[in-house]
C-alpha cells in the first residue's frame, strides 16, 4: 500500500477513522496490516488490540520561507527504544511504557503547504509561541526556493499534500517528502548556506534508510553515493574538528556501504589524525566517538570480506 493508493481512496480512510474512534494510530496500523480493504472483521481485530499510547506530539510552527503556519509532528524520544544504522539513522523503534512503536524518521520531515518548503530540520519551523520569529534564510535564498517550487510540485501531481505530511504516514509518503526536502537543500547548497552540505547529506541518508526499509536497495545506493559527495564537500569546507569528525565518519560509512575501499581508507586516516587533535583539547573530547565508531565499522567490514 502506498501514499498514492491512500490518496485515491480518501473515503475509505475517513470511514476507517470513524470506525476506529478517530484514532490515527489505529488507522495507521489497519492500513499497514490490511491495506485498502474494508472489513468489519479486520476493524474488530484492530479495535480490540489497541497499539498503545500515542507517542506523537503535534505542534504549529512557522515556515522560515513564507512565514505561514505549519503543522509539525514529533515522536517523543522518551517513548521509544531506538536502533540505528551506520549512518546514525533510526531503522527500528520499539515503544516503551505502553506507547506505540513509531519510527521517528517518518515524522522528522516537515513541509509548508503554502510555499512547499520542506526540511528534515524541524528546528527551522520555529514555534508560533516562540520569542524569535525571524527567519535564518536570506531573501536571496527564499527567492531561489520560490523559483524552484515547480520541481517540488511534480511530487504532488498524483498525491495531495496532506497524504505526505499529515497522518497516517507510511514509508512511501515519507520517501516522497524527503525527496522534496533534498530538492530544497540543493537550492540552499547552490547559495552556499552555511551547513547546507551536511544537512543535504543528512537528509539523503534518511531517505536512503527508508529506501532500504522499503526494499529499494538500488535506489538507496544511488542516494548514498550522492550523500558521499555531500559529506566530502562538507569536510573540505570546515576547519572545525567538531564538524570535520562526523563528516569524515559518514564519508567512511558511505564508502564502505558502496564498496569503495580506497575512499574508506582515506577517511579512516583522516579520523586518525583528527583523533589526536580531539584528545588534546578537553572541550573536544565528546567528538572522539566518531573516531572509535569509524574504527569499529572499518574492522567489522574488513573481517567480513
Amino acid at each position: 500500500m502506498t501514499a498514492i493508493d491512500v490518496a485515491r481512496k480518501p473515503w475509505l480512510v475517513e470511514r476507517l477513522s470513524r470506525l476506529l474512534g478517530g484514532q490515527p494510530l489505529l488507522v495507521e496500523r489497519y492500513l499497514n496490516q490490511f491495506g485498502l480493504v474494508l472489513s468489519p472483521h479486520y476493524v474488530a481485530e484492530i479495535a480490540g488490540a489497541p497499539p498503545g499510547k500515542d507517542p506523537i506530539f503535534h505542534a504549529v510552527g512557522r515556515c522560515p520561507v513564507c512565514d505561514q503556519p505549519v503543522s509539525t509532528w514529533t515522536v517523543r524520544a522518551s517513548t521509544q527504544r531506538l536502533t540505528t544504522n551506520e549512518f546514525q539513522v533510526v531503522t527500528r523503534a520499539e515503544g516503551t511504557q505502553g506507547h506505540a512503536s513509531v519510527n521517528p524518521v517518518l515524522y522528522d520531515v516537515t513541509g509548508c503547504q503554502a510555499c512547499l518548503y520542506v526540511s528534515s530540520a524541524r528546528s527551522e519551523f520555529k514555534s508560533e509561541t516562540g520569542s524569535d520569529s525571524s527567519s535564518p534564510l536570506a531573501d536571496r535564498v527564499k527567492k531561489g526556493l520560490d523559483g524552484a517550487r515547480a520541481e517540488r510540485e511534480t511530487v504532488l501531481v498524483e498525491i495531495p499534500f496532506e497524504s505526505l505530511f499529515d497522518r497516517p504516514r507510511d514509508l512511501t509518503s515519507a520517501m516522497l517528502a524527503y525527496q522534496m526536502a533534498v530538492r530544497c537543500e540543493q537550492v540552499k547548497v547552490g547559495f552556499d548556506v552555511p551547513g547546507s552540505h551536511m544537512r543535504l547529506a543528512s537528509t539523503r541518508f534518511r531517505l536512503a534508510t527508508l529506501e532500504d526499509l522499503a526494499g529499494r536497495t538500488d535506489s538507496a545506493n544511488e542516494t548514498i553515493a550522492a550523500a558521499l559527495t555531500d559529506v566530502r564537500d562538507a569536510y573540505s569546507r570546515t576547519e572545525d574538528p567538531r564538524q570535520a569528525a562526523p563528516a569524515a565518519y559518514l564519508a567512511l560509512a558511505a564508502a564502505i556501504r558502496l564498496g569503495e575501499a580506497s575512499v574508506a581508507s582515506e577517511y579512516l586516516q583522516v579520523l586518525r589524525g583528527l583523533e589526536k587533535t580531539l584528545q588534546a583539547d578537553p572541550k573536544l573530547k565528546s567528538s572522539l566517538r566518531w573516531c572509535s565508531q569509524a574504527r569499529d565499522l572499518w574492522t567489522d567490514w574488513r573481517q567480513g570480506q
